[in-house]
């Protein structure tokens, strides 16, 4: 389920279920509701007061684009119907945001910084793919296909010492003008102290340096099960 930060119509999907036999709930969108949790602020009863139903027990809320904007976004869906339980499809979200370059030049060994930060977050030890959009200033996309990619975490800016990397094979293509590029991070590779780093994506064979910003790594999660 892709996000986009701060981007308006943008649907969320959550599924209701009886407890008693864990059958699909349909016909209770009248009494279904939710409050929406952006990053560490409280959680407030959604712009969309009772979803669309889709099927089988899945309904969607329409999100507005203040709704999206925040790093991490988490979904407390209810309903007053006796016995149901409703659940977010998913739960919690990492939006993915946009990231504006450029315009478009080539820059100078070892890469001049050419768009603004953006932050990224994640847990010890937690699989993620972060998806990274990447346009000049007239919002025209870049072609990242055939570039030697690479993404890098590093310690600190000023004396950089390497954290760890995701190198091309690990770094999916796509969209329609080969302009995002998916970095995918193993739960071994982000298993390092938590703490506050830098990342950087860039073309190893022009040192150019497409984006960058701070890299939040957040303890990992205790187990509860």
């Amino acid at each position: 389920m892709a996000f986009r930060k701060n981007t308006a119509s943008q649907t969320w999907v959550v599924f209701a279920f009886d407890r008693t036999d864990a059958s699909a709930k349909t016909l209770d969108a009248a009494n279904i509701t939710a409050n929406i949790k952006k990053d560490t602020g409280a959680a407030a009863a959604t712009n969309d007061v009772n979803p669309t139903e889709l099927e089988d027990g899945y309904y969607s809320f329409d999100l507005t684009q203040a709704e999206t904007n925040a790093n991490e976004i988490t979904l407390f869906p209810v309903s007053a119907t006796g016995d149901i339980q409703v659940v977010g499809v998913p739960a919690r979200l990492y939006p993915t945001a946009t990231v504006i370059i450029g315009p478009a030049q080539t820059t100078i060994s070892p890469g001049n910084f050419v768009g603004p930060p953006l932050t990224l977050q994640m847990f010890q030890q937690e699989s993620k793919a972060i998806s990274i959009t990447v346009v000049d200033g007239n919002g025209d996309a870049i072609d990242l296909d055939g570039k030697t990619l690479r993404f890098t975490v590093i310690t600190d800016e000023a004396a950089p010492t390497g954290l760890f990397k995701v190198d091309t094979g690990d770094i999916a293509i796509s969209g329609a003008s080969n302009e995002i590029a998916t970095i995918s991070i193993s739960a071994i590779t982000s298993a390092v102290a938590s703490g506050d780093y830098v990342w950087r994506l860039w073309d190893v064979d022009n040192e150019d340096v497409f984006s960058y910003g701070p890299f939040q790594i957040l303890p990992a999660l205790p187990d509860v099960s």
